[in-house]
């Protein structure tokens, strides 16, 4: 273990090269990924909703139908006669098929919010957005509030891995900035994990296809389930300057660290990811979806603990220490005894030993003086106020 750990760091430059170039690589996979939005072609042959679903589909029994695309405009604070002009606006729009909406309702007017539900003449997913952005770039123009949203058949996965992903670092992050021991901690280990992430979603070319849920969800589940792993080898490292300081360099330091938790994190990671592989043996097929794209997440996140998180660590360990808590705050005291005209006394200084002693300006003024004698040895005479020593 101490010789694998030996290699890790000692070769670390490299092995964070390599993964960045892997990671570089992945970001161009990652808009080649073939994404399913069609959720029901992962349910099992003998299942009755399969079987109705391929029924409803035949057009021997039912004729088959196409659906119009909508959207819906939301304008904040309009008045009655505003709310009026847009409708007969947006009714009189060529490519707008109908418009739902009424006056003095709920459902359409609420808390200075006014609905607009739009259905469109044309079943083109493409063209219905262009109409919806069109609509929306004009009325912002004219100086109007309002939001878009597109509902045709189907989600978009992109738009929902952009609303989670911020979302979930958000939350991640103030709970690391809260739990750490210093505020640089959490940065190295969102960046960690975020090589991780990218590496997995544009790995995810590998398979045919891939559900648009697992494509919306693969990047928050991952850095859920293996955010300890950052948090245990760092949490490591401190202990290991902390008990080790001004013995060991930070290199050999690291090197403990990784032999000491390499065999507790692969093995934590390893449960996990054979938890996910579980989701393999779910007659719902999405299970198998979601466990291989999961499991190979966890895979990823540990390679880039161990490749990636070394060479920051190291990199910043100076910033590590002068953004720890208690460092900020041995600089928040000093700063405020500065303000009161009062410094805190150095270590081993300024105790209180009970004894009285006397500055040299209160103290008396001593003569010395050196006489010799014929019959004598010289004489070392020494005056301190009233009294005489001789030596």
């Amino acid at each position: 273990m101490k010789r694998f750990a030996h290699f890790l760091v000692k070769h670390r430059l490299w092995f964070f090269i390599i993964t960045l170039v892997v990671m570089a690589g992945s970001v161009v996979m990652m808009f080649f990924v073939n994404i399913n939005e069609d959720l029901t072609a992962y349910l099992p042959a003998d299942s009755s909703m399969r079987q109705g679903l391929d029924i409803m589909e035949n057009e021997d029994y039912f004729p088959a139908t196409e659906v119009n695309c909508t959207f819906r405009l939301m304008f904040s604070d309009l008045t009655d006669d505003q709310m009026t002009e847009i409708y007969d606006e947006l009714s009189d729009t060529d490519g707008i098929s109908s418009v739902a909406w009424e006056p003095d309702t709920e459902r359409y007017n609420k808390d200075g919010y006014t609905l607009y539900v739009i259905t469109t003449v044309t079943t083109d997913e493409s063209e219905g957005q262009d109409l919806m952005a069109e609509l929306a770039s004009k009325y912002k123009a004219e100086g109007y509030t309002l939001r878009s949203y597109f509902t045709v058949n189907g989600d978009d996965s992109m738009s929902l891995v952009s609303t989670l992903i911020p979302e979930a670092v958000a939350i991640v992050l103030v709970v690391l900035l809260i739990l750490c021991h210093a505020f640089m901690e959490p940065v190295l280990m969102l960046v960690t994990l975020g090589v991780a992430v990218l590496i997995n979603m544009g790995t995810n070319l590998i398979f045919l296809t891939i559900s648009s849920m697992t494509f919306a969800i693969g990047a928050v589940m991952q850095l859920i389930l293996s955010i300890d792993y950052s948090i245990m080898l760092m949490t490591r490292y401190n202990q290991e300057r902390k008990t080790l300081e001004g013995r060991l360099s930070k290199e050999k330091a690291m090197e403990n660290t990784v032999a000491k938790s390499l065999g507790s994190i692969s093995s934590s990671a390893f449960t996990t990811i054979v938890g996910l592989l579980v989701l393999l043996l779910m007659s719902f097929t999405i299970g198998m979806d979601m466990g291989l794209v999961f499991a190979k997440g966890v895979l990823f996140s540990l390679i880039c603990v161990f490749t990636v998180m070394p060479s920051l660590i190291i990199w910043s360990d100076k910033a590590l220490e002068k953004s720890s808590k208690a460092y900020i705050m041995q600089k928040i005291r000093e700063r405020r005894a500065r303000r009161k005209g009062t410094l805190p006394p150095p270590d081993g200084s300024g105790t209180d030993t009970g004894e009285d002693i006397t500055s040299p300006q209160d103290a008396p003024e001593a003569t010395a003086s050196i006489t010799e004698d014929s019959a004598k040895d010289p004489v070392l005479s020494v005056e301190y106020g009233a009294k005489e020593a001789t030596v």
